[in-house]
C-alpha cells in the first residue's frame, strides 16, 4: 500500500521536474538566440561555425540540439536547412519535454536561418527571443500553482487507489 502512495506522489513530482526542465530549456533556447545573433551580426560568422561556437556556450538539450545542427550543415549531404532544423528541432523536442508549440516556435526560427538576408536573420532571432520571453513569462507565473496541483494530484492519486485496493 505505501508503495502505491508514493508511487502516485512519484507522479506528481515528476511532471513538476519536466516542468522545471521545460523552463530550463525555454531559457537555453532563449540564450540559444542570442549567442547566435551575435554571431551572425557581429562576427560575420557562417551558419555552421556560428552553431558549433553557440553549443559549446550553453548547456544541457539545447546544447546538443545546436551543435548537431551545426555538424549536420558542415556535411549538407543534399538536404535543405529547413530539412536538417527540423529533424534535429523533433528529435530535440522528444528528448527533452518541450511542447509543440516551443516545437513551432524553433521550425520557424530554421526556415529563416540560413536561406534569408544576414539582416533578416538577426531579425528573425529576435523575434524568436520575444516570443521565448514571453512564453517563459507564462510559464513562470504559472509553475507555482501548477506545482502544487500536480504534486496534490499524485498524492490524491496514490490515496485514491490505496482505498480501493482497500
Amino acid at each position: 500500500m505505501l508503495l502505491i502512495l508514493l508511487s502516485g506522489m512519484g507522479l506528481g513530482f515528476s511532471s513538476v521536474r519536466r516542468m522545471r526542465q521545460r523552463l530550463s530549456e525555454l531559457k537555453s533556447m532563449r540564450r540559444m538566440a542570442l549567442f547566435l545573433e551575435n554571431e551572425i551580426a557581429c562576427a560575420h560568422t557562417l551558419l555552421p561555425q556560428a552553431l558549433t561556437r553557440t553549443g559549446q556556450k550553453l548547456d544541457g538539450g539545447c546544447a546538443q540540439f545546436v551543435k548537431s545542427l551545426g555538424r549536420h550543415l558542415s556535411c549538407r549531404e543534399g538536404h535543405s536547412m529547413e530539412e536538417i532544423f527540423r529533424e534535429e528541432a523533433f528529435q530535440y523536442q522528444t528528448q527533452w519535454d518541450l511542447t509543440e508549440r516551443d516545437y513551432r516556435l524553433l521550425c520557424q526560427l530554421g526556415s529563416c536561418l540560413g536561406v534569408e538576408s544576414r539582416k533578416m536573420q538577426i531579425e528573425q532571432l529576435r523575434l524568436f527571443q520575444k516570443e521565448l520571453e514571453i512564453e517563459i513569462e507564462s510559464l513562470e507565473k504559472s509553475m507555482p500553482a501548477r506545482q502544487k496541483m500536480y504534486q496534490s494530484l499524485g498524492i490524491s492519486a496514490g490515496v485514491f487507489l490505496v482505498i480501493l485496493l482497500l
